[in-house]
């Protein structure tokens, strides 16, 4: 199951933890919020890394709020009861209604000071003028409100930026460059990889800071250009033996390309010069099951859970729990679900899942599938 947008762990390309716990990405949206400063940066975190952010809105209350006159919005939290933030979003648009909130205001200061990053889009950067948490900073926001963010004496605005990286607050411009903003902190948390992959699903004209030679031989991976991947991390791969990011993306290629028998040598090879990318393991649990190797594939699908971020645990689990069912091992394929069956939201629908026909009629499948 090759991942639309992929984690990388490898210098200069990626940074981001294996294993990492999720992070939850937090919309503040308010009546009269612009609609695509939200709604950008919630599609770039919330596909981006596989399971890295789990995104949600959160407002004043639970009460609908209507952005742009037409959409109306019910937030999932209120600021009663949201989960904390580890990355904050604070849209523009009618940005009064928050920073005339005191309560709101409060809110804002406090998860921001708690926040891992803050990023705020067009006249977002306003709320967090008049909070005092931009000062002694750079800034941004749209053209419209540059004056007024220059009224502010203590920050220095930068209008011709297209974002502003101070560190723990990110501003950007209006409208679509909460986009860029958002890419470039993918970037920042993820890796250059990560985050070219989500713009290129996204169809986002965007590309990483790379330096040439690497940006040019990473495009056709991320562009998905198998047979020139093969072309180019072959030559990597026999230049240098023990090039472990050269045998992980040449076997990932041979996979999509339904070699799967070379992939399963050069996958193991990978993981054997030490690559923990779990997408690693992914296509070479893939390439087993191809082959009819069911209980190689469930080890590898074993061996990725740990590696993956916490929210994409249990689907990777379910391909485990699946490998074993066809391998005829039931007691492994039911352990799996018994753990893992709660977290995937969908028992309903493991019954009708070819994969686990074997496990149709025994009384501890039959619990966990809610007959």
């Amino acid at each position: 199951m090759r991942n639309l947008i992929a984690i990388v762990i490898l210098a200069g390309i990626g940074s981001t933890a294996v294993g990492a716990e999720t992070r939850n990405v937090a919309i503040v949206v308010y009546p009269g919020v612009e609609l695509l400063d939200f709604a950008g940066p919630g599609e770039v975190f919330s596909a981006a890394g596989n399971g890295a952010f789990r995104v949600f809105t959160v407002a004043a209350t639970h009460d609908p709020i209507v952005s742009q006159g037409f959409v109306r919005i019910t937030p999932e939290y209120a600021i009663g009861d949201s989960p904390k933030p580890d990355i904050l979003v604070i849209p523009g648009g009618h940005a009064a209604a928050l920073y005339d909130d005191a309560k709101m205001m409060a809110w804002l200061k406090a998860r921001v000071a708690g926040a891992e990053l803050t990023m705020s889009v067009c006249t977002g950067a306003l709320v967090l003028a008049r909070a005092g948490l931009l000062d002694g900073l750079r800034a941004t926001t749209h053209y419209g409100s540059i004056e007024k963010l220059r009224s502010f004496p203590r920050i220095t605005v930068v209008p011709e930026a297209r974002f502003v990286d101070n560190g723990r607050i990110v501003t950007t411009q209006g409208v679509s460059a909460g986009i860029d903003g958002a890419l470039h902190v993918v970037e920042r948390l993820l890796g250059a990889e990560a985050a070219w992959s989500d713009a290129r699903y996204m169809m986002y004209r965007w590309e990483p800071t790379l330096p040439p030679a690497t940006k040019e031989s990473l495009r056709p991976y991320v562009e998905q250009d198998w047979p020139k991947v093969v072309a180019v991390y072959q030559k990597k791969l026999d230049a240098d033996p023990k090039d472990g990011d050269a045998a992980f993306r040449l076997g990932v290629a041979q996979t999509e390309l339904k070699e799967h028998a070379r992939a399963v040598v050069t996958l193991e090879r990978a993981v054997a010069l030490g690559v923990r990318n779990p997408d690693a393991l992914d296509e070479l649990g893939d390439s087993h099951a191809a082959l009819g190797h069911y209980k190689e594939a469930a080890r590898a699908y074993e061996r990725e859970v740990p590696l993956r971020f916490s929210e994409a645990q249990p689907r990777v689990a379910l391909s485990a729990a699946k490998a074993w069912a066809l391998d005829g091992n039931k007691d492994a394929a039911i352990a799996l679900l018994q753990k893992w069956a709660p977290k995937l939201g969908h028992r309903d629908g493991l019954r009708e899942q070819p994969e686990f026909a074997g496990l149709r009629g025994d009384a501890r499948f039959e619990a966990l599938a809610g007959k």
